[in-house]
């Protein structure tokens, strides 16, 4: 079994379809004047300018952002974490727009060519690290974010002392005393903390009170009273598994707790409100959102089931909300009705979300529910509470880790046995002798090629393979001699040996900061296993999985570049014009286009039936 597992960096696309309000003026994010102001003021100026201008700030952070305001802002909020208690919200929001991460870790990646001089890199050396330290200490959640950045600096440092160009003494000792405190807040004793500030106890080898694969996913009342709790298990970090049943109990009720709790949260905050304030209680809580006089209307038949339209009261506040930009009620949310302040509970779903209806309080949502519920729904006025845990992102891997068996479950040598030494790919077990032809992938150029001073031009490149191609029609892939070099093959030595390592082990792990190969190394990794799909598997499918959609656009157009034929893209996000036709809704319409006759047959019976159901609940 091949898997192939490939972090892209891509650049982020943003579209701004928002029409103003007339007599309204549409934010303008923070530019270079005020940021260029900062440097002169004093931290308590700092942090009231950027408290004033915060939501210019946030549509800066939410855009594409030069290395030179880049500079500006990390000068002047580290500057600021000196002297006042309000830059706290402003850490926040760098935190909550992934500045770390993202922007700032990428501009580091760049600092080898952007500062030539040992002042430069010793200012934003000094400036990076307390803005660093200062997040680490007020912000605690950014933890994760913080190591990877911390990570790309310490490799930036020493590229900068290979120039003979070295940090202060007293600057390396502020970078390593953050090391240390970053590596203290990773490492506990005998607890792990939840991303919600729950304490769980060291207990995985604890048996569990029932089994996993008989729970539903969807929340029972029970779970949901304030006095609930759950049983749940730490993941083990460092160790391995008992077996198969343990690592997916353990990940199964940690994920399903993770959308739970906060509408737990939701409905204890709501109920002690009512309990304090009765009809005075607030309107808006933290952890779900509340829509009042909720009744059915109507029932719709389509494809997937029965679609429940529901009436919401659009109060003020809803009134204020631009549906065609907001999260609420998106396709997949989790809404619960109940007409006793939630200690009875219908569970629905998202289905289908049209802005201009919603704007009208109309909603579309399905049911799994009884005949004598489905009365109630049209008996009644509810409350509905919807969460603020998109559900649909959690429903698909929930059911299929209670589906996996654990004879097909895949790389238990890595995942549950903790095996850190891979072992080879199966075509290469099966015969140590096995060839591939890389002639093809030499000659050849994709999309995403870097343009490195190390790397030949392209045209010798072609040259020197085409003169070597018998030699590169059969490289034994197992033997760690024959292969072609790393210039001819169009790489650097280090995207050699990860290309290389890719077609020689089961499994493969391939890490970089943005701009060093990984996607050209990635797209050289598929063609050369697709022009060799007869040593490999004739007849077996290659799967491409990417963290975003942009990047898997990005990534199959690169591969359009040498395959034309059998590409199928899952997911309906996709923007580019190269991949439309290959949308599996694509393939499928012109898969289908006979037996529509018994489709009509089937939607015609389902109308009927939504109308009895409705003139029965009537």
């Amino acid at each position: 079994m091949f898997h192939l597992a490939s972090s892209l960096e891509c650049n982020v696309v943003i579209f701004n379809n928002r029409t103003p309000v007339r007599g309204q003026r549409e934010t303008i994010p923070m530019g270079m004047p005020m940021l260029k102001r900062l440097e002169n003021e004093t931290s308590d100026e700092i942090a009231r300018l950027l408290h004033q201008n915060k939501r210019p700030l946030e549509k800066l952070l939410e855009g594409k952002i030069d290395d030179a305001k880049i500079e500006l802002l990390v000068a002047a909020v580290a500057r600021a974490c000196n002297g006042s208690e309000r830059i706290k919200d402003i850490l926040l929001l760098l935190h909550d727009k992934s500045f770390i991460d993202t922007k700032l870790t990428y501009w580091i990646t760049k600092w080898a060519a952007l500062y030539l001089f040992k002042d430069e890199c010793e200012s934003v050396v000094s400036t990076t690290v307390e803005l660093l330290s200062q997040m680490l200490h007020l912000v605690p959640d950014v933890i994760t974010s913080l190591g990877v950045a911390l990570f790309v600096l310490k490799g930036v440092i020493k590229d900068f002392e290979q120039k003979d160009i070295f940090i202060s003494p007293e600057v390396v000792a502020k970078l390593f005393e953050l090391t240390e405190k970053h590596s203290n807040h990773l490492r506990d004793s005998g607890e792990v903390t939840s991303r919600r500030g729950r304490r769980i106890p060291d207990n995985s080898s604890e048996t569990p009170p029932d089994n996993f694969r008989d729970l539903p996913v969807l929340p029972t009342p029970i779970e949901l009273r304030k006095d609930y709790e759950p049983f749940l298990r730490r993941n083990i970090v460092n160790g391995k598994y008992s077996d198969v049943n343990h690592y997916l109990d353990i990940h199964f009720r940690l994920l399903r707790e993770d959308f739970v709790q906060p509408l737990r949260e939701g409905i204890a905050e709501y109920t002690a409100e009512i309990a304090k304030r009765g009809a005075q209680a607030k309107k808006r809580y933290q952890n779900f959102r509340l829509y009042n006089n909720v009744r059915a209307v109507g029932i719709d038949p389509s494809k997937g089931g029965l679609l429940y339209i529901l009436k919401f009261d659009v109060d003020n506040s809803l009134q204020r909300v631009r549906w065609e930009l907001s999260k609420r009620l998106i396709f997949g949310s989790l809404i619960c009705l109940s007409r006793d302040d939630f200690k009875t509970l219908i569970f629905g779903v998202v289905a289908n979300r049209d802005p201009k209806q919603l704007k009208q309080g109309f909603l579309s949502v399905t049911f799994d529910i009884e005949p004598r519920q489905s009365q109630e729904i049209f008996s009644y006025s509810f409350k509905m509470a919807e969460s603020s845990s998109y559900f649909e992102a959690y429903r698909h891997v929930l059911g299929c880790l209670q589906a996996i068996e654990t004879h097909n479950f895949p790389f238990t040598r890595y995942i549950i046995s903790a095996n850190r030494e891979p072992h080879l790919p199966r075509y290469i077990k099966n015969d140590p002798d096995c060839t591939f032809n890389l002639a093809t992938t030499a000659t050849s150029q994709v999309n995403d090629e870097p343009d490195t001073s190390i790397r030949l031009s392209l045209s010798r490149q072609r040259h020197e393979a085409s003169s070597q191609s018998a030699h590169l029609e059969e490289v034994c892939v197992s033997a760690n001699t024959g292969w072609p070099s790393a210039e001819l093959m169009g790489f650097d030595e280090s995207q050699m040996i990860a290309y290389k390592a890719a077609l020689q082990e089961e499994v493969c792990l391939i890490q970089g900061p943005p701009g060093t190969g990984k996607t050209y190394v990635g797209l050289k990794i598929v063609q050369t296993l697709l022009e060799n799909k007869s040593v490999w598997g004739r007849n077996k499918p290659l799967l491409v999985v990417c963290y975003t959609n942009h990047a898997l656009d990005q990534f199959l157009e690169g591969i359009l570049e040498f395959q034309k034929t059998g590409i199928v893209r899952i997911g309906g996000r996709s923007v580019s014009e190269k991949i439309k036709d290959l949308n599996l809704n694509q393939v499928k319409r012109r898969c289908q286009k006979s037996g529509r006759w018994q489709y009509g047959m089937v939607m015609g019976e389902m109308t009927e039936c939504a109308k009895e159901i409705q003139n029965t609940s009537q």
